[in-house]
């Protein structure tokens, strides 16, 4: 009677293999949507993140997603909206490569931001930045 049995059952075995087999594929899951692009999205501190009444308003923040250590730049922001400011830019950059070198933009040698005609900025008087291949070597 097993042999009956297995006689049975291999149809339809061979059925449900040809069935799996036949079968079209899944479609890939659809491709996540692309991130947006510095274009699209300004990662720069807008007017109301920069609005301020005093110095002590005022921070550092990179200029956009590198900083100076990556040839980037500093901008002054008001220091409740910084926070904001990161995560408007976290999407963004995120994504982004910066490039490795020391920026030579004035704002890099800044230590801090000063609050100016109702705006927060660098502190210019700290100069350009100093250091190796910026400043002449003297005789």
């Amino acid at each position: 009677m097993s042999t009956r049995r297995c006689s049975i059952l291999a149809p339809i075995a061979v059925l449900g293999l040809l069935a799996v087999a036949c079968r079209e594929p899944a479609p890939p899951p659809p491709a996540p949507p692309p991130l947006p692009t510095a274009a699209e999205v300004d990662v720069t501190a807008t007017a109301d993140e920069q609005r301020c009444a005093v110095d002590a308003d005022c921070v550092l923040a990179t200029f956009d997603c590198c900083g100076c250590n990556a040839l980037g730049r500093q901008v002054g922001v008001r220091k409740d909206r910084v926070q904001a400011l990161g995560a408007r830019r976290a999407p963004i950059c995120g994504a982004v490569a910066c490039a490795q070198g020391m920026g030579d933009d004035p704002s890099c040698g800044a230590t801090r931001a000063l609050c100016r005609d109702g705006a927060c900025v660098p502190d210019a008087a700290a100069g350009p930045s100093r250091g190796v291949g910026v400043e002449k070597i003297a005789d």
